[in-house]
């Protein structure tokens, strides 16, 4: 099964190095493989501090589909063969050849990442393997963010432990908030700054409550960003291990930013 399957997309490598992103809403680990056509990008992250459930993103070059893709994608680790088959969507940004996908992958003692020699992604159109190389300083470096990002942000931990694929937000997060949403007073005042919101989730895809754990500075933006995003936010609900749609949490982050400024 595996000499199938990676046999169907060829095996790419890199030499550049894992990179570990620290964010005031996110910890990332990427890595960049190929070049041309044949490149490809794979990021793993996860804001709710479990190391063992991560939020995969894969982009590929697509220079023949628009369309937004959904569906169920299978995911097969080497040389172990182990497979997952969770859910996935991808989108193709304006004025990008690459499609971007998002699914979800559960570290199992069955499918450590650490030790995996091929990754293989196969979600619609996307169908990409890759030699992972995930270093055990790298994870360790990612899995330090993800504690101190659980610790600034006073989420427990058991947030994740009943989820088997976290909440899935907005292909386009201006469509919730935008420019056009900047509250007056603090446009005017020109006030900016940073909101991370804190948003429960419900088994409905609806935002229950709001909480900004990162304040902006300015109550006007933190108090804009969670009435917007209750109102608008309609989320795919997280999934619970029996499959069906469950409460969870889901880490925002709007940067307000003046038209003009730093330009």
């Amino acid at each position: 099964m595996i000499t199938t399957l990676v046999a169907a997309a060829a095996l790419i490598t890199s030499k550049q190095p894992w990179a570990v992103e620290y964010g005031a809403s996110h910890c990332r680990l990427s890595r960049k493989y190929g070049a041309g056509q044949e490149a490809v990008e794979l990021t793993l992250s996860d804001v709710l501090g479990d190391p063992n459930l991560m939020t995969l993103t894969l982009a590929a070059v697509d220079n023949a589909h628009r369309a937004r893709e959904d569906g169920t994608a299978s995911i097969l680790f080497g040389p172990s063969g182990a497979t997952q088959n969770p859910s996935f969507f991808s989108t193709v940004p304006d004025g990008s050849n690459s499609r971007i996908v998002q699914t979800t992958i559960a570290v199992q003692p069955e499918a450590p990442l650490t030790s995996a020699s091929a990754l293989h992604v196969k979600a619609g159109s996307v169908d990409a393997a890759v030699a992972p190389g995930v270093t055990a300083k790298a994870f360790k470096a990612f899995t330090a963010c993800t504690d101190d990002l659980r610790s600034r942000l006073a989420l427990s931990g058991d947030e994740a432990s009943q989820l088997s694929e976290p909440a899935i937000g907005p292909a386009q997060p201006q469509d919730w908030i935008s420019a056009d949403d900047y509250p007056r007073l603090a446009r005017v005042d020109r006030k900016e700054g940073t909101v991370v919101a804190v948003l429960k989730v419900e088994a409905s895809g609806r935002v229950a409550e709001c909480r900004p754990a990162v304040s902006s500075g300015d109550s006007a933006l933190d108090t804009t960003t969670c009435t917007l995003l209750i109102r608008r936010g309609r989320f795919r609900p997280a999934l619970g291990k029996d499959g069906g749609p469950i409460t969870s949490y889901y880490i925002w982050q709007t940067d307000w930013r003046l038209p003009g400024a730093g330009s």
